[in-house]
């Protein structure tokens, strides 16, 4: 969804939908001929909603799991020239859909985040974001399993403005199908949790891994020089 115009009021509402090939019925402006992924749908969203002109993007997933009423209180920060990006942040202790496990991994993951792009964000994960036009065009996603993480990362890397606001949730219609279960969930989640250090904290990870070599090479030698001299 984009928003137009001079005094960047709801009012002059275009939306752009991106259908990937699973087999919902909508009306899309944008489509992609086979499936490429979140992350890849999501950049093509925002690359249309660009071309034509938007001054404030609003991304929500398909799912329905957001409340579209407030968005209004999405793009305010934005509006009011407070922020660049707006996170709608979920109430992720009292999320009737989310398991104990998931929530735990939320509040990891998102913690993990926080940490590495130095963004005080309380849901990273959450898809209902607002976006400014310049902070939409300095965003770019490599990670084709998803973009919430990556984009905040480099929000906080280029000096955006993030914020959150808290937002309300709709009951689940239909599963998820960005993962199929809560192993297949954990895995993609650690998986994405290395990927970002190993892109935006490459010297803390393998220097990491380096320091673990060189305490085992130095205990060796230690060893070594206590027994045989």
């Amino acid at each position: 969804m984009i928003l137009r115009g001079p005094s960047l009021t709801p009012s002059p509402v275009r939306e752009r939908l991106v259908d990937e090939p699973t087999g919902d019925v909508v009306d899309h402006i944008v489509s992609h001929k086979r499936t490429k992924g979140l992350a890849r749908a999501f950049m093509t969203g925002l690359n249309e909603c660009l071309r034509v002109g938007a001054d404030v993007i609003v991304n929500t997933d398909g799912d329905n799991q957001y409340v579209a009423a407030d968005i209004p209180k999405l793009v305010a920060p934005i509006v009011n020239s407070e922020a660049d990006i707006v996170v709608g942040a979920r109430p992720i202790d009292t999320h009737k859909e989310f398991s104990a496990t998931k929530r735990f991994l939320q509040k990891l993951g998102s913690a993990v985040v926080r940490q590495v792009s130095h963004t005080g964000v309380a849901d990273t994960t959450s898809g209902f974001r607002a976006f400014s036009r310049d902070a939409a065009q300095r965003v770019m996603v490599f990670n084709e399993y998803t973009y919430t993480l990556e984009t905040i990362i480099q929000a906080g890397h280029r000096k955006l403005m993030i914020t959150s606001v808290p937002v309300r949730v709709n009951r689940v219609t239909r599963p998820s199908r960005l993962f199929t279960s809560i192993p297949s969930y954990i895995r993609q989640s650690l998986i994405t949790i290395v990927r970002i250090y190993v892109i935006y904290r490459p010297f803390h990870f393998f220097g990491m891994i380096g320091l673990v070599f060189i305490v085992s090479g130095a205990a060796i030698g230690l060893r070594f020089i206590y027994h045989y001299l």
